[in-house]
């Protein structure tokens, strides 16, 4: 197996909700190239996905919102995912014997809302969870979201 290395760049920040509505489309289309993947992060941590995130956003007065190139070091077509992540965390939490709810109370959360993040029900999560996640996993935040991947 080999890892997957992800960087990113920041390329874009939006001032506002006007600034997205009138930028984001054309700047994030033109700039989308295979393999790389345009991730919108609020000042509180959140990813920006959808217009419902961006609203979100501005109702809460989490502007401006950074937008983020990940550049893989691959071409990801090429590439399957052994593990997905939140097979990841079902796999580390059994391996250090702890139940849902030892690592939701570490995150502030509920047991039913880790369940959700360890089945993949709820993909996005915030910064803030992933960073209470690795800590009651006690591995780093980076290593949470390593990926081991092999050639196709």
């Amino acid at each position: 197996m080999e890892k997957l290395t992800i960087n990113a760049e920041k390329v874009c920040e939006f001032s506002n909700f006007h600034s997205w509505v009138n930028h984001a489309s054309s700047w994030i289309g033109g700039n989308r190239q295979a393999g790389n993947v345009i991730l919108c992060i609020d000042t509180a941590g959140n990813t920006c996905s959808t217009g419902a995130d961006m609203m979100a956003a501005r109702d809460s007065n989490r502007f401006p919102v950074t937008a983020w190139l990940l550049l893989l070091s691959k071409d990801v077509t090429d590439v399957i995912v052994q593990e997905s992540i939140s097979e990841k965390l079902k796999r580390i939490r059994k391996e250090k014997s702890l139940s849902q709810a030892n690592v939701a109370a570490c995150c502030g959360i509920s047991q039913a809302a880790y369940a959700k993040i360890e089945t993949g029900t709820t993909q996005n999560i915030t910064i803030a969870i992933g960073k209470g996640i690795a800590k009651a996993l006690q591995i780093s935040f980076n290593e949470l979201f390593e990926v081991d991947t092999v050639q196709s």
